[in-house]
């Protein structure tokens, strides 16, 4: 029992010791000072980001896990670190330790090439022309792809510059560099006390004790070992990130060109609608298109992917948009269109615009004068008057009388303010005809102005009387009112025969007796006032 609690109190005190030692370790990290070295930007914004390089070094067999420490490191861990990472050396004078720092080094590369999978082939062979290798490759379409290679950190600047001259352009480029120097030696300390510890319990697992405790003492073993591994693949890992950075390269291919016909340039006037549509030419091997419109006004795009054949061969054309521009405050518009065709032939791209311009809306003022009222096959005379604005040209009037006849159409002619016109209704009827007035003119830029005005004129027949026996609707009509008024009055009628009907019985009951008790009866003897009726000879009265 005495020795088994000493086993036991020895173990306890080894991992106090570890755990004094890691701590103290840990402190003394806490107080140095390391300089890292900073991050790189260029050319804008990187395009498909890769993968990140996460745990590679716990699973590639070109990393040892029982890898020693750098030697430099180790050296440059055991003394004290001044900051801005420079030692002091054996006088005293401080010697420079950049060689001896682990900086983690990547670059991010969006480049156009004349063709990706040849471009794809030519970045492996250049991976492994510089001692390394590839870690990712994929290509999901025959116009872009993506590649991930690590080469020597020393070769990096040279790959960088061979991969820029692949490039037909580079479209994007960043790099970053990350110091990990003070994590490296970090890890070194922690080994090196767990290593110690490791040695310090397999002293006390060679002296004798109970099995319980021996059993104690080799999970112990176990657990240290253990960590001791972990620590050192990342130590691995950290070198060789180091010693190896990290490329990761999309690739787009260089688009081909669509030829595009976006229209002609458009004159207008603010608030009049216009109509947009392309015509295009798509190389061989081009299924898929999309397009955008840009109106130049701010508005927001339209984006689009229908498209339909023309008349002639191999051309398409896009769905027409129309578009309203509201004033001529920034006139004139630049209207673009771009379209983009994808296939198995790759990726082509075209781009055409059209100049749009909106000038204000010039006022015409237009009366067509007051309503009239003719009688049918009488001559109707009619007269109008309009304003000229200033910069309003070329104006032409149209006056449509309304009855389905063709309307009258000339020209203004010069300085005039005043326009007629003479028409014959041959038919009349209750509603009268609508007569409009338009005037139409043109700016000097050549958009189009229009103002209207409108009458009414009522058409009466020639003669009342004649008219009264064939106007058959009216007739009609009157009829019908009559019989609904007759219809009206006899089911009233109706109505308070039937609620009156008791008095009406009684009143004719009590008649009917009336009558009976007074009525005159002619065999009724005279009164005794009366004479006696003279009798002949039989005795007949």
């Amino acid at each position: 029992m005495h020795r088994s609690g000493w086993l036991r109190s020895s173990v306890l005190l080894a991992v106090v010791i570890v755990l004094g030692g890691a701590g103290a370790c840990s402190r003394a990290m806490d107080s140095e000072e390391f300089s890292a070295a900073g991050s790189t930007q260029t050319s804008g914004a990187t395009g498909m980001s890769a993968p990140e390089f996460r745990g590679e070094a716990f699973g590639m067999d070109s990393v040892a896990s029982n890898q020693p420490p750098s030697p430099t490191l180790g050296k440059a861990s055991g003394g004290a670190i001044a900051p801005g990472g420079q030692a002091p050396s054996a006088d005293g004078s401080p010697v420079d330790q950049t060689a001896s720092r682990l900086i983690v080094r990547t670059a991010d590369l969006t480049i156009e090439v004349a063709d990706v999978p040849e471009s794809m082939d030519a970045i492996a062979a250049l991976a492994g022309e510089l001692d390394g290798w590839v870690l990712t490759s994929q290509r999901s379409a025959l116009h872009q792809g993506f590649i991930s290679i690590r080469v020597p950190s020393t070769q990096l600047d040279e790959a960088i510059q061979r991969l820029r001259g692949m490039a037909v352009e580079v479209k994007a480029e960043n790099s970053s560099a990350r110091d990990v120097t003070e994590e490296f030696i970090d890890i070194q300390a922690r080994v090196r006390n767990l290593e110690a510890t490791e040695a310090k319990l397999l002293t006390l697992l060679e002296r004798p004790g109970e099995i319980k405790d021996v059993l104690e003492v080799q999970r112990e073993i176990t657990r240290v070992r253990e960590e001791i591994e972990r620590l050192v693949a990342r130590s691995n890992y950290l070198q060789q990130t180091a010693a190896f950075s990290l490329i990761s390269v999309n690739l787009q291919a260089t688009p081909g060109e669509i030829g595009i016909d976006a229209g002609i340039d458009r004159i207008l006037v603010e608030g009049e609608s216009v109509r947009f549509r392309a015509t295009f030419t798509p190389p061989e091997g081009m299924e898929d298109f999309t397009y955008e419109w840009d109106f130049g006004d701010g508005s927001p795009i339209t984006y689009g992917n229908r498209t339909a054949p023309t008349a002639d061969e191999g051309t398409l054309t896009t769905v027409t948009v129309t578009h309203t521009y509201r004033d001529d405050e920034d006139s004139p518009f630049f209207v673009s269109v771009k379209i983009t065709g994808t296939g198995e032939g790759g990726i082509a791209e075209g781009e055409d615009s059209v100049v749009v311009a909106v000038t204000a809306v010039p006022n015409i003022q237009v009366s067509a004068g007051n309503n009239k009222t003719v009688k049918a096959d009488e001559r109707l005379a009619l007269a109008g008057t309009f304003t000229r604005p200033e910069g309003v040209i070329n104006l032409t009037y149209r006056w449509d009388f309304g009855d389905g006849l063709s309307p009258i159409e000339a020209t203004v002619d010069d300085n005039a303010s005043t326009v007629t016109a003479e028409h014959i209704y041959s038919i009349d009827r209750t509603n009268p005809y609508t007569v409009t007035l338009t005037i139409t003119g043109e700016t000097e830029n050549g958009a189009s102005v229009k103002a209207s005005d409108s009458l009414l004129v009522q058409v009466v027949p020639a003669s009342r009387w004649f008219v009264a026996i064939l106007d058959l609707d009216e007739t009609a009509r009157a009829a019908v009112r009559t019989l609904s008024g007759a219809a009206q009055a006899v089911v009233g009628f109706g109505i308070w025969a039937v609620v009156f009907s008791p008095l009406w019985i009684g009143l004719l009951v009590l008649l009917r007796f009336a009558g009976r008790r007074w009525r005159w009866n002619p065999r009724r003897r005279p009164s005794p006032t009366q004479p006696p009726a003279p009798t002949d000879g039989s005795g007949t009265r």
